[in-house]
């Protein structure tokens, strides 16, 4: 069995957002010291819709292994989950939005099932990938000099339940056996601030060295308000 490198999404999505507004970063240990680096735009990570892209889990034989690949296929924006189709009882509550909380509109439930959201269609299909998870798949925003800043996870997940196992609440784990495609529904709630759409692209982070996320561009145009 491959040797994985030691990381794990919830570690990594703490990390991120103990750095609050600062953008997507990563902590790198240098000799005797910490520093932490911004993530950037760049013209070789950024895809558009409808192109496959490998989502990396790096191995010790091999850095730059692609665990599984994937598809964002179309977008969509709703003025609330209601008109989505969507139930409360689908959503999570208290999605980890650093901007939310600083502006005083934490994204709880109750905010959330009155709040804009954007639907995200994604075809999966695993390679190796032994642990599926789409808390990979944040909202981020392009700021100034291409800096990336996280917004947050998803607060809608089509296949996710509320099973908890020993504390751990496991809506965004899934099943998906090697070789296997699946239809993924993400649901990203926009109710903490007035977004530029054409600055909002999804990133695939389950590893935070920057080299391995992707970014992809929404295609959407206007404001959220």
């Amino acid at each position: 069995m491959r040797k994985q490198i030691k990381k794990t999404v919830v570690l990594l999505l703490i990390s991120i957002f103990i750095t609050g507004c600062s953008g997507i970063s990563n902590l790198e240990k240098g000799f005797g010291e910490t520093k932490q680096t911004e993530y950037k735009l760049q013209d070789d990570n950024v895809f558009s819709l409808g192109e496959e892209i490998g989502l990396i889990e790096p191995t010790e034989e091999e850095p730059d292994h692609v665990a599984a690949k994937y598809i964002v296929k179309s977008v969509q924006i709703y003025t609330s989950p209601k008109e989505a189709g969507l139930s409360e009882e689908q959503l999570v509550g208290n999605v980890d939005d650093q901007r939310a909380i600083m502006k005083g509109k934490a994204a709880t439930l109750e905010r959330i099932i009155s709040a804009p959201i954007l639907i995200i269609d994604i075809s999966i299909t695993n390679v190796d990938q032994e642990n599926p998870m789409v808390s990979n798949f944040v909202l981020v925003e392009k700021k100034e000099n291409q800096i990336m800043e996280v917004i947050s996870p998803p607060c809608y997940f089509s296949d996710g339940t509320h099973e908890v196992d020993s504390g751990v609440d496991h809506y965004y784990h899934y099943e998906m056996k090697e070789g296997e495609n699946k239809e993924l529904r993400l649901g990203y709630y926009l109710g903490a601030d007035e977004y530029q759409l054409d600055n909002l692209f999804l990133a695939d982070q389950g590893y935070a060295d920057e080299q391995f996320i992707h970014y992809i561009e929404l295609g959407l145009q206007g404001k959220v308000q």
